[in-house]
């Protein structure tokens, strides 16, 4: 059996049908391994389209917004993917929960709960995300070719970190720059900095996160600074905590990280210390995003929201720190991304904690300022976008001080790059707002 998830693609050998409250589809390959590799690591070979390395990061388009959250290692070693059940309804009531709506898989409707129905399983969190977001789903699409390439370069912007500017690093191939992200059903215009200035005319973002975020500060600071170069009016030392301002737009934005709790060390991930608890990652992501929703929920600001799931890896053959590279130059295919058990759990949690904040501002009328920016899928599609050994100039030339032992970036992402089309995405969902 595999699960029909809401943005799968039917292949024709499969029989949908109904067997009890989940949607299936018949596979005479069902459970067989492919290609040598193991099995799928979900219940009945589900393959998801979405989930990575990086934490969720924090938009706050209608005001400065004040997050404090706890840091999040990544844990050392691989562990088992483990299996989960994926119900889409529940319960002998279920039909009196549910309802129909156009699907984006073709010649067949999805089957979503009503508006009053929570549930917790990563299918039905996905058919509740497409749900949510109708008939056109800006994160389910596949990567066309766009050959006019992007719409800076390093050389006409210069808020690209040096870590990050794989063409001053001496990149040789281009083809990652001519791709551009088309959802299914719907179009996805290119940014617009001057629409987008002057629909954010004396207001101010907060955007708070970590590395991955400032990754994409950049492309967004690239972006707009087509229309106007935007002052720096703030800094710290470590340039962690900034602030820019547009002044003809009267535009404000702010760059943040926070990690806090209550001041006092309440455990550890891989201790040493024997007389602290054992806390992994997985306990300290969940504490995060309950903490920030929380404060979010119960906050007299009420500014608009923007939850961005985080951003995958894509190294090979080991991490960062023991050899593993990203060598690839041309996207991903759907399916062909291969999720890890890190990536399972740290989705898996994003979304059951985003979904219950959602949920309880539903009732109070407040849940339109709370939006999910789900960019994990289309970033999984492209691991030819990531800097890998191009975080310094020029690692493979003879001369370089690097060229014996070379270190590969598969987390950031080159700018410009597939970055960009996260800041296409910040634009739409603010801008039809």
């Amino acid at each position: 059996m595999h699960k029909l998830g809401c943005f799968e693609q039917l292949e024709e050998r499969r029989t949908p049908r109904i067997t009890g409250s989940d949607i299936s589809l018949s596979d005479p390959e069902d459970d067989q391994t492919r290609n040598g590799s193991a099995p799928l690591a979900l219940v009945h070979g589900f393959e998801p389209d979405v989930v990575g390395r990086g934490a969720g990061k924090w938009w706050a388009p209608g005001g400065p917004l004040a997050v404090k959250a706890v840091g999040v290692p990544a844990p050392r070693r691989p562990l088992v993917p483990g299996a989960l059940l994926l119900p889409v309804l529940a319960g002998t009531g279920a039909a009196d929960h549910r309802r129909h709506i156009g699907s984006s898989v073709p010649g067949f409707p999805v089957i979503c709960p009503l508006e009053s129905f929570t549930c917790s399983s990563r299918f039905c969190i996905a058919c509740l995300h497409f749900c949510n977001h109708g008939k056109c789903n800006l994160f389910n699409g596949e990567w066309i070719p766009n050959p006019s390439g992007p719409s800076y370069t390093n050389a006409s912007c210069r808020f690209i970190d040096d870590h990050q500017n794989c063409m001053m690093n001496g990149r040789p191939d281009k083809g990652y720059l001519q791709w551009k992200w088309k959802p299914y059903g719907c179009d996805l215009p290119p940014f617009n900095a001057v629409r987008f200035l002057d629909s954010m005319r004396n207001r101010a973002w907060g955007l708070i996160g970590d590395s991955i975020l400032r990754n994409q500060v950049q492309s967004l600071l690239c972006l707009l600074s087509k229309a106007e170069e935007p002052v720096e009016v703030y800094h710290d030392k470590e340039y962690k905590h900034r602030r820019w301002h547009f002044q003809s737009y009267n535009f404000t934005v702010s760059l943040t990280a926070v990690y806090w709790e209550n001041g006092a060390v309440v455990g550890c991930h891989y201790c040493q210390n024997k007389n602290l608890i054992e806390l992994g990652f997985e306990h300290l992501y969940r504490k995060t995003l309950q903490k920030v929703f929380s404060f979010i929920i119960s906050a007299k600001h009420k500014p608009v929201i923007f939850f961005r799931t985080w951003s995958p890896d894509h190294f090979k053959n080991g991490e960062w720190f023991n050899g593993g590279s990203c060598n690839r130059v041309a996207p991903y295919k759907k399916r062909e991304y291969r999720e890890g058990y890190t990536e399972h759990v740290m989705r898996d949690i994003e979304l059951k904690e985003f979904y219950k904040a959602e949920a309880a501002l539903r009732g109070s009328g407040d849940v339109e300022r709370l939006k999910l920016m789900d960019t994990y899928s289309l970033s999984t599609l492209r691991p030819d976008g990531h800097v890998g050994p191009y975080r310094t100039p020029y690692p493979f030339a003879k001369d370089s001080k690097n060229a014996v032992s070379v270190q590969n970036d598969c987390l950031h992402w080159c700018v410009p790059g597939p970055i960009d089309a996260w800041n296409d995405l910040v634009m739409k969902m603010a801008l039809d707002r």
